[in-house]
């Protein structure tokens, strides 16, 4: 890891450990600190999508057998001349909107609003496993009046504006990554992280049900926050790697872009044992929540 790299992601860890530094040292409840990490992931789209917009080379999704994202909007419609807003920016193509728009809509309003609404409506309204109620949901960004909650969201989306500029704009990856492969790192960082979601819950309660009457109710706290700020900034370092890396290996590889001729090749064993594996984290899951609530 060189300085450059250290300092970026010095600033990730710092931008992950905010909200938990607001549970503990002000008292926060646990549906602020929800809303803070479910920005954190919104900002991500939004930061790379805004600079997916300079991407020079053109997205080649036709010619890809699988892909990541969900496709492509209005073909031929955009236009092919850059357009300079700054002089300090690299001009912007529209037709990266084509890429753009599906993905945005698809990941922010589909995926992660329903994750959220699900997840944190669905646990306010004390039906655990129950769809959450999207109004609930919308209704808790009440939280964001507090100077000092928005504070911390606007040093989250600020952390990954910088950091995007220092590992990008500044090294011309535009000049390189189509828009396509632009948005598959942080595309598949999201993905990946909602599929530790589960598992992770399951954790926390069986941490609470065991260590419950060993621990203080701070220390058990203390065990939580810690694991998950340990398994974000593990999942953040894997999204580094893959964007300072040519190729790079482990994990890492989750979240590196492919290149059109690039295909997916899973064998049925490795199919078969992820699929038994999440059947068994789901079924485990889904017994400690009913035990819970009953």
């Amino acid at each position: 890891m060189n300085r450059n790299d250290a300092i970026d992601f010095g600033l990730v860890g710092l931008a992950n450990l905010l909200p938990l530094v607001g549970f503990f040292l002000f008292d926060w409840e646990l549906l602020v600190i929800g809303l803070l990490y479910w920005c954190d992931a919104v900002a991500l789209m939004l930061v790379y999508s805004g600079y997916a917009m300079f991407a020079q080379p053109e997205s080649r999704v036709e010619e890809r057998e699988y892909t990541v994202l969900p496709g492509t909007v209005a073909n031929g419609y955009w236009s092919q001349t850059p357009r300079t807003l700054s002089r300090f920016l690299p001009p912007i193509y529209t037709r990266n909107l084509r890429v753009i728009l599906p993905t945005l809509i698809f990941v922010v309003f589909v995926i992660l609003f329903t994750a959220g609404a699900d997840w944190m409506a669905g646990t306010l309204e004390s039906n655990i496993g129950s769809p959450g109620n999207p109004v609930e949901f919308l209704s808790m960004f009440s939280v964001f009046a507090s100077p000092l909650v928005l504070g911390v969201g606007a040093v989250i989306l600020g952390v990954h504006v910088v950091t995007l500029y220092r590992r990008y704009v500044r090294r011309g990856k535009h000049e390189e990554l189509s828009a396509y492969m632009t948005l598959e790192p942080p595309v598949r960082f999201i993905l990946v992280y909602l599929a530790f979601v589960p598992p992770f819950f399951l954790y926390a309660l069986l941490v609470g049900a065991l260590l419950n009457g060993v621990l203080p109710h701070w220390g058990v706290y203390l065990l939580w926050a810690g694991s998950f700020l340990a398994l974000k900034l593990f999942l953040e370092w894997g999204r580094f790697r893959a964007e300072r890396l040519p190729d790079p290996d482990s994990y890492a590889a989750w979240f590196s872009p492919s290149t059109p001729s690039e295909t997916v090749t899973l064998s049925g064993r490795a199919a078969l044992t992820y699929v038994v594996t999440f059947g068994i984290l789901l079924s485990s899951f889904l017994f400690v929540v009913f035990q819970s609530s009953g």
